[in-house]
């Protein structure tokens, strides 16, 4: 019951905490049969929400046993298909329910469910493929072989984040092409280490889904130059290729990072200079007044949210130690208060105005809530509407100078 209902809500809070989303591969899912999806892990629990809510399949989440001990949580977690895993940390007692954690998941795939395991084990905000736990492996070779399900799939998944600490910024998700477990096994020689090989393959699979940053490269950096080298009209295949060619061009030519310094400055916001290069004054002014239209239609919410969302924003900076958990608790909390409020309101409303009425302002406040966001996200953009044609063939030739080095 609660599963669906979350999955309505955080749908709108992530398209209010995002601005921009876009997800590549979802013909790879099949409608049905049993399907074990395999994530990298960057931000706590946003990447579950994200996946239960933005493809077709009901998921079944593996999530750290230690929450459950929480009598007011345990509820909610088993309501919306939670089930427990236990690390070594854990310790030994609780490491022994694993065996009916394991259990649970064979069950949920014989039924032909999906089941949503991150094998990286730990969630750590990095912009890069983490080395692979065996535990997901076992998982499926234990699925295919002691419970005869021939037809298992395994889909690698990668959350892709700009910059998830800041609201306002994009995210894509990059779905690879199922592995059919016993497919595979049938091709293996009897002195293999399955678990082990297995293992390399979904290390194979997931490099491919997941647009990893090397640490040694800044991803503001790898952000502001993916504006000039990603079109949204790119297809999964050309913006995997394309973001390896980027990281490749950014490694070999390090002088990259003086170039665009040397025209924009320590603050870089390529995009807004790309804006002004590349739009034309027509153009230019209807993104304007769309911006504008957003300001119009976001005042009323701005007025009712706009200090508890900021307070909320304060909050979790300042008191919540752990950057993975910083974007999700800031996302439940302002979905919270924002239901507490509407709440309010409709209560207040109903008793003068009557139930049709109250339902019409709460859809506007969340229109407005909607439009507010997207004014915020998109200001920076103005100052930018028009600027002086020196100025913008100075970054025609600065973009062409950094693709001729990122293309070579």
């Amino acid at each position: 019951m609660l599963y669906p209902i979350f999955k309505v809500l955080m749908r709108f809070a992530f398209r209010c905490y995002f601005r921009n989303f876009e997800i590549f591969g979802l013909e790879n899912i099949p409608k049905k049969g049993p399907v074990l999806f395999l994530c990298n892990h960057p931000c706590s629990f946003t990447e579950p929400m994200l996946l239960a809510c933005f493809q077709p399949r009901i998921l079944n989440f593996l999530v750290r046993g230690d929450i459950f001990e929480n009598k007011l949580l345990k509820p909610i977690l088993e309501s919306t298909h939670q089930i427990p895993i236990y690390r070594a940390r854990d310790g030994f007692e609780n490491l022994r329910k694993n065996k009916s954690t394991f259990d649970r998941v064979y069950q949920k795939l014989i039924s032909h469910e999906s089941v949503l395991i991150f094998p990286e084990s730990t969630t750590q905000c990095v912009r890069y493929l983490r080395p692979l736990q065996k535990g997901a492996a076992h998982m499926a070779l234990g699925t295919v072989k002691d419970h005869c399900m021939d037809n298992l799939l395994v889909i690698p998944c990668g959350v892709n984040f700009n910059n998830v600490l800041k609201s306002g910024q994009d995210f894509q998700i990059h779905i690879g092409k199922a592995i059919n477990i016993n497919s595979w096994l049938i091709k293996q020689a009897d002195t293999v280490d399955l678990p082990s090989e297995l293992t390399k393959l979904f290390t194979e699979e997931m490099n491919k889904v997941v647009l990893s940053v090397p640490s040694t490269i800044s991803p503001e950096l790898y952000n502001e130059l993916s504006v000039l080298t990603f079109k949204r009209s790119d297809s999964q295949q050309v913006r995997q290729e394309k973001h390896l060619q980027l990281v490749n061009g950014i490694q070999l030519h390090p002088e990259i990072i003086s170039d665009l310094t040397n025209y924009s400055g320590k603050k870089l916001n390529t995009e807004a200079t790309e804006f002004f290069a590349s739009y034309t004054v027509p153009e230019k002014i209807k993104v304007a007044t769309k911006i504008l239209v957003q300001l119009f239609m976001g005042i009323s919410s701005l007025l009712v949210f706009g200090l508890p969302l900021y307070y909320i924003k304060i909050f979790t900076n300042r008191f919540i130690k752990a950057k993975e958990y910083k974007p999700p608790i800031r996302i439940l909390f302002s979905i919270t208060i924002i239901l507490f409020l509407l709440i309010f309101i409709f209560t207040i409303n109903i008793l003068q105005f009557g139930f049709l009425l109250s339902s019409i302002i709460i859809l506007g406040l969340l229109i407005s809530l909607y439009s507010a966001l997207r004014f915020l996200y998109s200001y920076p953009l103005l100052k930018y509407l028009f600027s002086h044609p020196k100025e913008k063939s100075d970054l025609i030739k600065l973009k062409n100078l950094i693709l001729s080095k990122i293309n070579k």
